[in-house]
C-alpha cells in the first residue's frame, strides 16, 4: 500500500504548488516511519522548527486518547476509535497546513510519526491518510476554480523511512524516554522486526539510516530532503504553468 498523494503532473487540472514567492509558502506534510524505539519523535521535534512547523503529530496521541474511550482489549472497538480520531485529527491539521509562514494557523504543514510495517491496521493507516490529503486537495483546486480562496496550494506528502540496525534499535527501546503507552518490550520489538519489512512507498520518499546518526544529524537530514524536495516540484509546477499559459496563448 503506498501514500502517494495526487500528482499533479498526472492531473488533468493541476493544482498549484505555490502560496507565494518562496518555498517557505509550500505546505508540507512529513511522515516519518520506523520501529519503535527508532527515535522518531526526537526526531520530530527538532525537524519542526528546522521547517517552520508547530504541529507534530505522533501516533502515541492518537493511541493514549483512543486507550481512554476504548481500551486495547476491545478489539475490533478500539480499533475503530483509533481509526475515527485518527482521521478527524489529520483532517483538521490538513485544513489548517496553509502555509504562509509564521502568521498561518499551522505554518508550512506539520509532521506525523507512524511504526507501520504490514497488516491491517498498518496499511489503513496509509491508505486512510492518503484519502484525507487526495480529499484535501480536492477541496483547494475546487476553491482556486471558484475564486474562492486565493491562497492554499496542494499540499505536499514528503515520506521519511528511518532504519536502525537491531541492537541499537533493542538499546534506545529501553533506554529511551517517552510516555508510559510506548512500547517497551524487547521481544514484542523482535517479533515486530521478525514480521516484515517497514512499508515504504511514500511520495517523494527518504530511507535514513539512524543506526549511528544523532538525533539532531537526523533532523538536519530530513529538513535539507524536504527543502530539496519542495524546491524541485516548485520548479516544476512554474514549468507546468509556463508551458499552459504559452499553449492556451498560441490557442
Amino acid at each position: 500500500m503506498s501514500l502517494a498523494a495526487t500528482d499533479a503532473a498526472a492531473d488533468p487540472l493541476p493544482l498549484p504548488l505555490l502560496n507565494g514567492d518562496n518555498n517557505d509558502d509550500v505546505p508540507v506534510l512529513v511522515y516519518l516511519n520506523g520501529w519503535p524505539g527508532t527515535g522518531k519523535l526526537t526526531i520530530a521535534r527538532l525537524l519542526a522548527p528546522m521547517l517552520g512547523m508547530r504541529l507534530v503529530l505522533d501516533n502515541h496521541k492518537v493511541i493514549d486518547l483512543a486507550v481512554s474511550i476504548a481500551p486495547r482489549s476491545s478489539g475490533a472497538a478500539f480499533g475503530d476509535v483509533r481509526a475515527r480520531i485518527l482521521e478527524a485529527t489529520v483532517r483538521g491539521a490538513l485544513e489548517t497546513a496553509q502555509g504562509g509562514g509564521a502568521s498561518g494557523v499551522n505554518p508550512r504543514g506539520f509532521i506525523m510519526t507512524g511504526a507501520h510495517a504490514g497488516g491491517q491496521y498498518d496499511t489503513g493507516t496509509f491508505a486512510l491518510v492518503k484519502r484525507c490529503v487526495d480529499e484535501e486537495n480536492a477541496a483547494r483546486r475546487r476553491r482556486i476554480q471558484e475564486d474562492a480562496g486565493g491562497r492554499g496550494g496542494r499540499v505536499v506528502v514528503v515520506g521519511v523511512v528511518l532504519t536502525v540496525d537491531a541492537e541499537e534499535n533493542e538499546r534506545r527501546l529501553v533506554t529511551g524516554a517517552g510516555r508510559e503507552s510506548k512500547l517497551r518490550d524487547v521481544a514484542t520489538l523482535r517479533e515486530f522486526r521478525r514480521r516484515g519489512e517497514l512499508l515504504r512507498g511514500m511520495p517523494n520518499e527518504l530511507e535514513l539510516d539512524v543506526s549511528g546518526l544523532a538525533a539532531e544529524a537526523a533532523a538536519e537530514a530530513i529538513a535539507a530532503h524536504v527543502r530539496a524536495t519542495v524546491v524541485t516540484l516548485r520548479a516544476s509546477s512554474l514549468s507546468s504553468s509556463s508551458t499552459s499559459s504559452a499553449v492556451g496563448a498560441r490557442e
